[in-house]
């Protein structure tokens, strides 16, 4: 079997992305900086001065409240959600928003290819998380 996946280059990365404030403690973050991506699952890309940070993967499916970017990132980009985790400090970390490009399932299909069964959209978002990973090496994931 051959799997192909196009891995999108860094500047159409920092192209989509969009800038999503980290929320100190005692601050409320608010999902709506993600706008239709909100309520989506997939593979997400956090960078900041265009240096990618951190890879990761919602874990359900679209709709699922917490599978959703809008409740992963939450869980990231707020001191209280993210109970003050490695990832949370290193996003905190730096001076100003994060840059955040999202990939959801529909997208990330059109990204991966293979020339016998079809894999499931589950299993495409995983892939597709461990290529960028790969591809990137971002210092907040721990290899």
């Amino acid at each position: 079997m051959t799997v192909t996946i196009t891995i999108p280059k860094k500047e159409e990365i920092f192209a989509r992305s969009i800038p999503v404030n980290v929320a100190s403690e005692g601050e409320t973050w608010s999902r709506t900086q993600l706008g239709d991506y909100a309520l989506k699952s997939g593979v997400y890309v956090h960078s900041f001065n265009k240096k990618i940070l951190y890879v990761g993967m919602t874990s359900g499916e679209t709709g699922d409240t917490y599978g959703i970017f809008g409740e992963r990132l939450r869980r990231e980009f707020q001191s209280k959600a993210s109970q003050n985790s490695d990832l949370y400090n290193l996003l905190a970390s730096q001076n100003g928003p994060i840059d955040v490009c999202m990939f959801d399932r529909s997208e990330i299909d059109a990204l991966i290819t293979n020339d016998e069964s079809k894999f499931s959209p589950k299993a495409h978002t995983c892939i597709f998380e461990q290529a960028l990973i790969a591809a990137f090496t971002p210092p907040g994931n721990k290899l």
